[in-house]
């Protein structure tokens, strides 16, 4: 295991350990059973408290830290006539209540079923500011065959509310 995790709990033991031992040495008072036992039991109820603590505050920055975050809704609108597609926009909503500064799509691929990319559509990096329940939308530059054995991956990035930079990615299927 890590040193960095073992050592203060060697350190924590020693400590509780010792109090017990000095404050017998010291008054040369003999501790009862039942002196030991509420000792042990205080010493498990700060334990347990640090750790439920710990632990509530943990949960609580990953549930502020997910509720700050933008929710996408990503619409296809493809024009496809012959099998082929002529015309292809894609529409995106931020359903949240929080912006997305900066939202930019870094990439598109064509994949088949066995996630071999057909082709690669670089977009033209452009950045928008997204407010809540608005849309923005993308006209891509893929002009070619389609088929129900493709799909779409969209890679995007955006910041959040903080600042904090955030990468994802969406995908359509055409089954």
């Amino acid at each position: 295991m890590n040193k960095k995790i073992i050592i203060p709990f060697v350190i924590l033991f020693i400590i509780i350990v010792s109090i017990p031992l000095i404050l017998h040495c010291c008054f040369k008072q003999h501790l009862s059973g039942s002196d030991i036992l509420i000792y042990c039991s205080s010493i498990m109820s700060l334990c347990g408290t640090l750790i439920l603590g710990t632990l509530t505050y943990s949960f609580s920055k990953k549930i502020e830290y997910n509720s700050v975050r933008p929710l996408f809704i990503f619409y296809n609108r493809p024009t496809i006539l012959a099998g082929s597609i002529k015309e292809h926009r894609i529409e995106i909503m931020n359903a949240s209540i929080n912006i997305a500064l900066d939202f930019c799509i870094k990439q598109i691929n064509i994949k088949n079923f066995d996630n071999v990319c057909i082709n690669t559509i670089i977009e033209n990096r452009n950045k928008y500011n997204i407010l809540p329940n608005a849309k923005i939308e993308i006209q891509t530059n893929y002009k070619g065959q389609w088929n129900n054995s493709l799909f779409m991956e969209i890679m995007y990035e955006y910041h959040d509310k903080y600042n904090v930079k955030h990468e994802d990615t969406h995908i359509f299927t055409y089954a």
